[in-house]
């Protein structure tokens, strides 16, 4: 737990949990003991050591992002976009997000979301960076309507802390291995927490629902709808890490399509042209020919008429 760096209070209440249970059992083998005895040198010196929150920035992400694979990719964008947990991501199946992606066609796609420490209600937004990418794997795997998006070996995901491993891994290779020991897939959630709280005009029972925090009374009620989806863009738009670059690249090869059909058809135009300008020559090379034959039978014809 130390070294998943686990905070001292959580040590101490999973410990606790241990020792409650031997206590229970048998009052001989009682492990109840003195809170500083779990305090060892190891974790003194973690806790004194423990780093100020320092979430990765929008320019550092894009930077993971380059270097990651694809899984790696998936689970990053689902805790810095949708500011889920590493449990929540691990749990995530084909079904939760029940979406055809060979026809959908909107930009933004509200998901209705469990948390699965809290058990809260919130609202997951696919967007167009994932929208993307979770069609390139839906395709590898063969286009499933079930199962877990991510997986090792084959196998679903049992613990959390695999999708620790997975972002440190590119983060030293992105960011250098100081700056990757202080970047934890929980830190994302922050990341997305902090963009929405920048971004104006967010209103609270809209954070809370991306957030999949409590709604309380009648704000439980609150629907993600039209109005909030654009409001998402404005987050949407500080989280990017590809911006607008594949739809931008799409309108560009739709600019450039316009173009080629615009050429074909001046090259179609001039083949009619030239097959007009065909047909003349060609009707002016048999007036030619047909002027010289006739010329030729007069001449004959006056060579052959004896003189006067």
């Amino acid at each position: 737990m130390v070294s998943l760096d686990y905070s001292g209070g959580t040590v101490i209440n999973y410990i606790g949990a241990v020792c409650g249970f031997f206590s229970n059992y048998d009052k001989a083998l009682s492990l109840d003991m003195d809170r500083d005895f779990w305090k060892t040198e190891e974790s003194a010196e973690r806790k004194a050591i423990r780093r100020r929150k320092d979430p990765p920035s929008n320019t550092e992400i894009k930077k993971l992002y380059a270097v990651a694979d694809r899984k790696t990719r998936i689970a990053l964008l689902f805790g810095y976009q949708c500011g889920l947990a590493p449990t929540d991501v691990i749990k995530l199946t084909w079904a939760n997000l029940n979406i055809d992606y060979e026809k959908e066609e909107r930009e933004f796609i509200p998901v209705d979301h469990t948390r699965n420490k809290t058990g809260e209600q919130g609202t997951i937004i696919i967007n167009p960076d994932l929208l993307r990418i979770l069609k390139g794997e839906w395709v590898e795997q063969g286009r499933p309507d079930e199962g877990h998006i991510l997986n090792y070996r084959g196998e679903p995901i049992k613990h959390s802390y695999r999708l620790n491993q997975w972002i440190n891994e590119y983060a030293v290779k992105a960011l250098g291995e100081e700056r990757a020991k202080e970047v934890r897939f929980k830190d994302l959630r922050d990341s997305f927490n902090n963009t929405i709280k920048n971004t104006p005009g967010i209103i609270q029972e809209f954070a809370d629902r991306l957030m999949g925090h409590s709604v309380a009374g009648a704000r439980g009620s609150y629907f993600v709808g039209d109005a909030e989806l654009i409001l998402y863009r404005e987050i949407f738009e500080r989280l990017t890490v590809n911006g607008w670059l594949y739809r931008e690249k799409a309108e560009g090869y739709e600019e450039l399509s316009s173009d080629i059909d615009q050429l074909r058809e001046a090259l179609s135009q001039v083949e009619k042209e030239n097959t007009a300008y065909k047909t003349r020559l060609d009707n002016l090379q048999q007036l030619v020919t047909s002027l010289r034959e006739d010329f030729n039978i007069v001449l004959e014809t006056l060579k052959e008429e004896p003189e006067k």
